[in-house]
């Protein structure tokens, strides 16, 4: 893909076809950014002719702008600068993107989506108009559209700005790229107006909905299955599960599949009275994770000094009973304190349960095998009937096909973009 798109520079394109090249820009970081957002950037000279391009490839590496720039050091006069996201303005592990362009002889910058922070949005934009470059923002552009003469008092002036008519002659084509970009940054975008991290519920069942056996691993998909679930594990921060997962799966909890393969999530462990580690860590995921990776979560009244001094992550949270956490303040302080967008929840069906019954997911992934499991002491999500929340839900939902089993794929669509 990266190939293809290099193949690009100096021939001469459309402005639609720089923002979709930006788009296929963004997607290619994928797994590797989160916290941070994908985002692509294309730079075309005076003659609309590739001149750069670029993406953000790697979290708290450069962003796409400067990987844009540096991909082919020729003069910046009097370009244009495609990208995907309203380029930065505040300072954090990189400068500010939207200074750095400032600095530059830039004719105009095109981008599709605000900035979502509410602190910051639209001061990447003043930045650079600031310094004198014409800039447009096509979701804003889009928006108005519906709003009659607001349209004009915005500045735009349809008729009589070539940028703004082009992009409303092609108002379908880049609502569907506005669209797109929403859903590829859905975390990102959900995460920076809510105090509860982007959740995703992911579970592998039998048709007739067990998902294990007490105290016993129970392997229901395959490895085309797994090579999927090590990708969706790679596009989150952290991963959660419950204490019984731990103690009966003893699973790995890495990635061990494709360009991501080397990367390690935060793994998250709800353990009402800090069993796991009292009782023992011989168990993998001691083995693949060091401290500073696991998090554990919790009661108020456990008593976790000795723990904490031993360098592990803990985190207490009110309870009822002795083996009910509050999720909603575990999802809360995970995101608070660990700074983190996103968390893939894999079990078991007590934690799912919890998190389904109060609402607090985003999307939710069920890979259901061709196979009945009759165990007596087979396990199911209590209080929760799949088949019904498909029938309620049909619209959100999406299916694939795999070898052995099925992919029921939920996507909530609250606050960002479609599939």
């Amino acid at each position: 893909m990266t190939f293809y798109l290099k193949k690009k520079i100096g021939l001469r394109i459309s402005f639609s076809a720089a923002m979709k090249i930006a788009c296929d820009q963004a997607e290619l970081g994928l797994e590797q950014t989160t916290p941070n957002p994908c985002v692509g950037c294309v730079i075309l000279d005076s003659a609309n002719a590739v001149l750069g391009l670029g993406h953000h490839k790697k979290f708290g590496e450069a962003h796409a702008e400067v990987e844009a720039i540096n991909s082919n050091p020729s003069s910046l006069q009097d370009v244009t600068v495609f990208v995907t996201l309203e380029p930065c303005a505040h300072e954090g592990k990189t400068p500010s993107c939207a200074k750095l362009l400032a600095e530059k002889p830039i004719s105009k910058v095109i981008y599709l989506l605000k900035d979502p922070n509410p602190l910051v949005s639209g001061e990447g934009q003043k930045i650079l108009e600031s310094a004198g470059i014409k800039v447009y923002c096509v979701q804003t552009i889009l928006d108005s559209l519906g709003e009659g003469f607001r349209f004009y008092l915005n500045g735009f002036k349809k008729f009589e700005d070539k940028v703004v008519q082009h992009i409303v002659d092609k108002k379908s084509f880049y609502k569907k790229l506005v669209q797109k970009q929403k859903y590829l940054n859905r975390q990102f975008l959900h995460s920076m107006t809510s105090d509860v991290p982007y959740i995703t519920l992911k579970w592998a069942q039998t048709l007739n909905f067990v998902l294990g056996e007490k105290e016993n691993r129970l392997m229901i998909t395959n490895q085309e299955v797994q090579k999927e679930v090590h990708h969706l594990r790679a596009c989150h921060d952290v991963i959660l599960v419950g204490r019984n997962t731990i103690l009966n799966d003893d699973p790995l909890l890495n990635n061990r599949f494709g360009s991501s393969k080397r990367k390690l999530n935060k793994i998250a462990i709800l353990d009402p009275q800090l069993e796991i580690i009292k009782s023992s860590t011989d168990l993998k995921v001691f083995e693949t994770h060091s401290k500073n990776n696991l998090i554990f979560i919790t009661g108020k009244d456990v008593d976790i000094n000795h723990e904490k001094q031993m360098g592990y992550n803990i985190i207490q949270v009110h309870q009822e009973g002795e083996n009910k956490l509050d999720i909603l303040e575990a999802l809360k302080l995970i995101k608070k304190i660990h700074k983190i967008n996103s968390i893939f929840v894999e079990g078991g069906p007590e934690v799912f349960s919890s998190i389904l019954n109060q609402n607090l997911f985003d999307e939710i992934y069920v890979f259901s095998a061709f196979t009945v499991n009759l165990n007596k002491h087979r396990l199911r999500i209590r209080n929760f009937n799949f088949f019904k929340f498909v029938i309620k839900n049909l619209i959100k939902f999406r299916v694939r096909i795999y070898d052995q089993s099925i992919l029921f794929h939920y996507y909530s669509n609250r606050n960002t973009g479609s599939f």
